[in-house]
């Protein structure tokens, strides 16, 4: 994921809930975690948004060293189809 410069002095509670969603995730993986575990991620976000977290989300549990516990209604997201 990408960080636009104009939010990093932004406070959390003026993000939108797309937004907020990509800091929640963005917090869990600042503890470099085995295992990240996401309850419906895409829950409210913008489509483009949805596929930028499914990116991210493919990246880096393809790098071995991240296991992914992904509960979501969306099936082609949660198959890594969008």
């Amino acid at each position: 994921m990408r960080i636009d410069a104009k939010f990093l002095q932004q406070s959390g509670v003026l993000l939108s809930g797309g937004q907020r969603q990509q800091l929640a995730i963005a917090r869990a993986l600042m503890t470099e975690p085995r295992l990240l575990i996401l309850d419906e991620p895409t829950e409210g976000i913008q489509a483009s948004v949805v596929a930028e977290i499914e990116r991210t989300i493919l990246d880096l549990s393809a790098g071995g060293n991240l296991q992914v516990l992904l509960v979501e209604q969306h099936i082609g997201f949660a198959l890594g189809g969008g």
